[in-house]
């Protein structure tokens, strides 16, 4: 009786951190699309070639073909169709004829912006070159928000994820659309990672302002935008 009895806790302990970490992927608007996307491809069908895998959903920030416009050292191009790939992190730019341009890599490109319009999601969305950020992280960065001393950044990335349903399929994968944040100071170079745990803002913040109190009456697991977006306005003071 005892080890059904733990058995059956295990297993609901699991079903518990597994809803949570659902939970917290949900948060981000482009997760929950990227989510969507594989729930619409249930049947296996459009499924993208890697290397040996064939893989279910897409890479591409909220499916592609976003207006926009791209930036270089020298001008902006508007009014063009806009794919940014967040597994290669290359940005492939249309006309609005849906005819091919250019495919540019975070190296080619300062910066570039997006309008995404969903039924759950409606912003302008600005993404700077790692180069530009002085990072070695070889990507583009969202902006999340831009303070007088302190600026906070988002890191979109895909990998290549087990498909729960099929795991015995040796050559069956999904793209899973993954996030990292990170901030940069004014007048220090390049950006730094920010450990997502609440010791770890805290101890990141700790010589510049005490923030436990937003840590402790926050939600990490369930809004950390929003959570880092308080703080932020709180060490930007």
């Amino acid at each position: 009786m005892k080890t059904i009895i733990v058995t059956v806790f295990c297993i609901t302990q699991f079903s518990i951190l597994q809803s949570a970490a659902q939970a917290l992927a949900f948060t981000d608007p482009a997760q929950a699309y990227n989510k969507l996307l594989l729930d619409k491809n249930g049947d296996g069908t459009n499924m993208e070639r890697v290397g040996t895998y064939k893989v279910k959903g897409k890479s591409l920030y909220f499916g592609g073909n976003l207006k926009g416009t791209v930036y270089n050292k020298e001008r902006g191009f508007p009014d063009v169709l806009i794919n940014y790939n967040t597994y290669n992190q290359n940005v492939d730019i249309y006309d609005n004829g849906n005819v091919p341009i250019a495919t540019k890599k975070y190296n080619e490109l300062d910066s570039f912006k997006v309008n995404v319009n969903t039924s759950d999601f409606n912003a302008t969305v600005t993404f700077v070159s790692s180069v530009i950020l002085q990072s070695n992280d070889n990507c583009f960065f969202q902006v999340i928000s831009l303070g007088k001393k302190y600026a906070l950044y988002k890191k979109y990335h895909s990998d290549l994820g087990i498909v729960t349903e099929n795991q015995f399929q040796a050559d069956l994968r999904q793209f899973d659309l993954l996030t990292d944040y990170y901030y940069s100071e004014s007048g220090v170079k390049g950006i730094k990672k920010i450990k997502l745990t609440n010791n770890g803002i805290i101890k990141e913040f700790k010589n510049i302002k005490d923030i436990s109190k937003i840590i402790e009456e926050g939600s990490l697991m369930f809004n950390p935008e929003g959570l880092l977006l308080n703080v932020f306005e709180e060490i930007n003071k």
